[in-house]
């Protein structure tokens, strides 16, 4: 069986925003000390009373910064976990029927799908080295009919928002006329998937 590494940039991207989460929380922690400290040269009698409640104010609002960053980086992170999961769930078995679901419920009302072709492609791209180790991708075919041009567009971006295909593009509109009134049937192509194909030369 072949695995498909779909996304490899967001792993990378994620181990990146725990690291940063991980600082930001240091960071807090510093400000936490830093206020008690402040309170405790307070009580010493160090400083002018009007001076350490300006400094203390200034830590304060430094730390409620960085802990509203802490927690919008979370939220970030949860959101690309449910992401990579859904990855992992076509890529590890793979389930095609994921992945159809999510097209057909990314078309609206303007778009109905008649075709879904799903084929490997193992070929270089141009310029690659002598020996280089073939990549294994799938090209996914779309093809259906839109109520408009705009339509067939909005469909297609919606498509790249999900963020697991290296390319989405329109391959080719027509105007089709059917029973229903005058349509546009197209074609998209989309890539996905960019991992070593297993017992390729290394």
């Amino acid at each position: 069986m072949i695995g498909v590494n779909l996304l490899p940039a967001s792993f990378i991207e994620n181990r990146r925003r725990r690291a940063r989460i991980r600082a930001w929380g240091m960071i807090c922690a510093i400000h936490a000390i830093l206020v008690a400290g402040v309170g405790m040269v307070s009580a010493s009698g160090g400083e002018t009373t009007a001076t350490l409640r300006t400094k203390v104010g200034l830590a304060q609002t430094r730390l409620e910064n960085k802990t509203k960053e802490i927690d919008a980086l979370r939220r970030t992170l949860a959101d690309r976990a449910r992401r990579v999961d859904a990855i992992r769930a076509i890529a590890d078995h793979p389930n095609w029927s994921i992945l159809l679901d999510m097209l057909a419920t990314l078309r609206g009302t303007d778009v109905v799908l008649e075709r879904v072709s799903i084929d490997p492609d193992t070929t270089l791209p141009p310029g690659s080295k002598p020996g280089a180790v073939p990549k294994l991708r799938y090209q996914i075919t779309i093809e259906g009919l839109a109520r408009s041009n705009a339509a067939v567009l909005e469909y297609a971006l919606a498509i790249q928002r999900v963020g697991i295909f290296e390319s989405v593009r329109p391959e080719q509109t027509r105007q089709r006329e059917t029973g229903a009134g005058d349509l546009f049937g197209f074609q998209l192509i989309c890539v996905l998937g960019d991992a070593p194909v297993q017992g390729g030369s290394k």
